[in-house]
């Protein structure tokens, strides 16, 4: 069975034949025999090779990530059923299994982007003209290390695939170590950093730069608590031309894709050929109608809203006059209909007060762009951001003793956000500070759960804030939010413990 998942995944990969690099593969399946002999062809295969970016980071990265944090919680509505909004609700409340839809699916697409890339790196030869040979390999190796990032911090050890899977003996293998995932991403980004390219100009393809590669080795450094190796490639990454937008609210909309402050994100395209990404619909309330906030007729929310909702945990931590609050958070005020909620207007969350009984919702307002048909939207994922690279410099500072060194690059991300520079230096109270400011300015961008458990502090804060949320919502079993060093990591798909002995 395992021979088979990966030879499906391998030719999930021939299927690739595209013309430019937002589109879909064609249906047209080129045999293998007659395949891999030009530029052209390794050139699509690298196209197909970031497809999966869009199903890791389209649902699956935000349920499993933010959702599992304290920034935001889920929508509840007692007539609503199913497996697949059991096992939403189930990943925030800390009940989820190994038969989980969504960490299931982030496992399953990290390893169709894997064998797509391993296919790439396995099959290059010498037959094939620079640049294309060694510019199609650097970025295998950068969406390789990539996706084994999200499994080493989802799943802990997973199988290392770091070859083209031709047999079943080479499908079947037991899990790696952490450190040897780790090994694999370091040396993929290495050798794709002396390849890939500084970005030229903005807005940038969206395709991997040295910048990206340097900034994701950088974090898997920062995971690992090597601070002075993630600093010295902050630095180089600081020096390439990138920047923090003038309003933090412009870093979000459509117009600003690929932007200065971009480092990676996933690219998506609005329209009905399978390219569009739909955040806004999961994020909007449930609601019958949405249309008076969004302009979409018939824009019902019931089956895929409610996601990412922000806890009060999260409002009460924005400091008074902090932009990004109204930036990234709304509240919908609407009417009701027997059981059904009608969106009627957005209103800012600060300070909010409901006047006369009005029904409300809070939402996570960050990818409300227009647009012009239903579920289809053009929002791009930030992976990451410039102002992430500050924050994560001046964390490297501080935890290698150079406190005060840090404050410059927290203060760029603060005054933008219109707030008074930090002159803490004491190493802990000013980690405690990074690590809030880390919340705040990248709040529904699937960093806090990471955050969390790379800092040692998921245990004790998702315990204490289960107690909060048990207490504020009586649907929550008592069995919620029981979090212990286990729940740090998702099960392996009870599946692949099916088809995989050795696992």
């Amino acid at each position: 069975m395992k021979k088979i998942l990966f030879a499906l995944f391998v030719n999930s990969l021939l299927l690739t034949s595209c013309e430019s690099f937002l589109e879909l593969p064609k249906e047209h399946e080129p045999s293998s025999s007659s395949y891999f002999k030009t530029a052209e062809e390794f050139e699509q295969l690298v196209v197909g090779a970031y497809q999966p970016l869009r199903s890791v980071y389209g649902r699956n990265n935000f349920v499993c990530g933010e959702m599992r944090s304290d920034n935001t919680h889920y929508e509840y509505y007692i007539k609503q059923g199913g497996q697949e909004h059991g096992d939403r609700e189930a990943i925030c409340n800390f009940m989820d299994g190994e038969e989980n839809w969504y960490s299931n699916g982030l496992f399953n697409d990290s390893y169709n982007g894997i064998a797509k890339t391993n296919v790439i790196i396995s099959r290059m030869h010498d037959g094939i003209p620079e640049p294309t040979r060694s510019t199609a390999v650097a970025e295998a190796r950068f969406l390789r290390a990539l996706y084994y990032y999200n499994l080493v911090r989802f799943f802990g050890e997973v199988p290392l695939h770091d070859k083209e899977v031709v047999s079943s003996e080479g499908a079947t293998k037991p899990k790696a170590p952490v450190a040897d995932i780790f090994n694999l991403i370091r040396t993929d980004l290495d050798e794709a950093i002396k390849v890939l390219p500084e970005v030229k100009a903005f807005p940038q393809s969206g395709r991997a730069t040295k910048g990206a590669a340097q900034t994701l080795l950088a974090s898997a450094y920062l995971y690992q608590k090597q601070y002075g190796e993630a600093l010295a490639l902050l630095h180089q990454v600081a020096s390439q031309g990138y920047g923090l937008l003038d309003r933090y609210a412009d870093v979000f909309k459509i117009e600003n894709k690929n932007s200065k402050e971009s480092i990676f994100e996933i690219q998506f395209k609005e329209g009905t050929e399978g390219q569009h990404s739909m955040y806004l619909y999961y994020f909007l309330p449930k609601s019958s109608d949405n249309s008076a906030i969004i302009n979409i007729a018939n824009s019902n929310t019931y089956e895929s809203g409610g996601c990412n909702v922000p806890t009060m945990d999260l409002l009460h931590s924005y400091e008074k006059g902090d932009n990004r609050l109204e930036a990234s958070i709304a509240v919908v005020e609407g009417e009701m209909d027997g059981d059904n909620f009608i969106s009627k207007r957005l209103v800012s969350p600060a300070e909010y007060q409901p006047a006369n009984d009005t029904p409300y919702r809070y939402m996570c307002n960050k990818y409300n762009n227009p647009h012009s048909v239903y579920r289809e939207t053009a929002d791009n994922w930030p992976v990451f951001r410039y102002a992430d690279v500050l924050l994560m410099i001046a964390e490297c500072l501080n935890e290698t003793g150079k406190s005060p060194e840090a404050l410059p690059y927290i203060n760029l991300v603060r005054q933008r956000a219109g707030l008074a520079p930090l002159t803490e230096t004491n190493q802990q109270k000013l980690r405690t500070l990074i690590l809030h400011e880390r919340r705040i300015e990248l709040a529904f961008e699937n960093h806090r759960w990471h955050d969390l458990v790379r800092t040692g502090n998921a245990i004790a804060t998702l315990n204490a804030h289960g107690k909060e949320m048990k207490a504020a919502y009586p649907y929550l079993s008592p069995n919620a939010y029981q979090v212990t060093e286990a729940r740090l990591v998702f099960p392996i798909p009870f599946r692949e413990t099916v088809w995989n002995p050795n696992l």
